[in-house]
């Protein structure tokens, strides 16, 4: 959630998303305070409007708006997933979703992904924020915060697009997407993922994909602490 900002002197709020200022009266600074002011409220109340539905989630990334999108904020970086995720449908495209943390990106991350992409014809990719990750992984990690985790899994030839969410499953985001498939690594048998039913409420499959478990982040930092 947004700092809290106070009106500058001289604007009123009528009502919850529109503000009224007589512009032409206010000095240049007074001007830029006021506009500050009316896009901090103005994105402060469709957040909370929206984060019952759709949850805290974070900045979206593809590969064509990195540099942008890396220093957006929500809600307006859900519009573009949902909107970008509409275009795809539109044009007949399948919609694959896979999610994780992906600390120390390795070659069972890859792998996992690759194989997702084949599940259909659009892979959105879902990184944990670096709070959950630390919930699910325990002291010491995420090794990579989230933003340069998430820049480097839109890096990978076989995704499409990429959102940092904070929640302990994806659940909010698959309502939002409701991807064809949504694909989880080998660690997990379909019985088990946790957002199997979600899936199957809207009528998308669950894929287990994959190389076996015989990669991971933490094995990986233990040999580098052993030297």
């Amino acid at each position: 959630m947004l700092d809290e900002v106070g009106p500058p002197n001289g604007v009123t709020t009528p009502n919850r998303l529109w503000a009224s200022a007589s512009s032409a009266s206010l000095q240049p600074a007074k001007r830029v305070r006021t506009s500050r002011y009316l896009l901090a409220r103005a994105r402060a109340v469709i957040e909370s409007e929206l984060t019952e539905f759709v949850g805290p989630i974070a900045p979206f990334l593809c590969r064509d708006h990195l540099a942008r999108a890396a220093s957006a904020g929500p809600p307006w970086d859900w519009i573009q997933l949902v909107d970008a995720v509409a275009r795809e449908r539109a044009a007949g495209r399948a919609i694959v979703f896979a999610n994780g943390c992906f600390d120390l990106l390795h070659v069972g991350h890859v792998r996992y992904l690759q194989a997702a992409a084949k599940e259909g014809d659009r892979l959105v990719v879902a990184v944990n924020d670096d709070l959950s990750a630390a919930a699910l992984k325990g002291p010491g990690r995420p090794v990579i915060r989230a933003a340069d985790r998430a820049e480097l899994v839109a890096g990978l030839r076989d995704v499409d697009y990429v959102v940092v969410f904070s929640e302990p499953t994806v659940e909010s985001l698959l309502r939002l997407v409701q991807p064809d498939v949504h694909c989880k690594g080998t660690d997990y048998t379909i019985d088990t993922v946790p957002e199997r039913a979600v899936v199957q409420a809207y009528g998308g499959r669950t894929a287990i994909v994959g190389d076996a478990k015989a990669h991971s982040t933490r094995a990986l930092v233990a040999r580098l602490t052993r030297g």
